[in-house]
């Protein structure tokens, strides 16, 4: 009997020449890019850069664009 395992990723986010490196398990790529998203997100990361998530091997999994949404106050008036 086999146990599905999840995996080791390292993830790296580039911004301005600064580079942020990660490392997370999840099930695949796109799942740590998710995780990962979502921690940058926590952390006030509100800088577009790029995201590149790297398997155990240190091969590329995955290369994204992150560009988080800014929310202005509406004004009424």
């Amino acid at each position: 009997m086999s146990t599905r395992r999840e995996k080791h990723f390292e993830c790296v986010f580039t911004s301005g020449g600064v580079e942020t490196a990660v490392h997370l398990s999840a099930w695949d790529a796109l799942s740590a890019e998710e995780l990962f998203r979502e921690a940058l997100l926590a952390a006030g990361i509100r800088v577009a850069g790029a995201i590149r998530i790297r398997d155990s091997k240190g091969r590329v999994a995955r290369e994204a664009r992150f560009e988080p949404t800014a929310t202005a106050p509406t004004v009424v008036g």
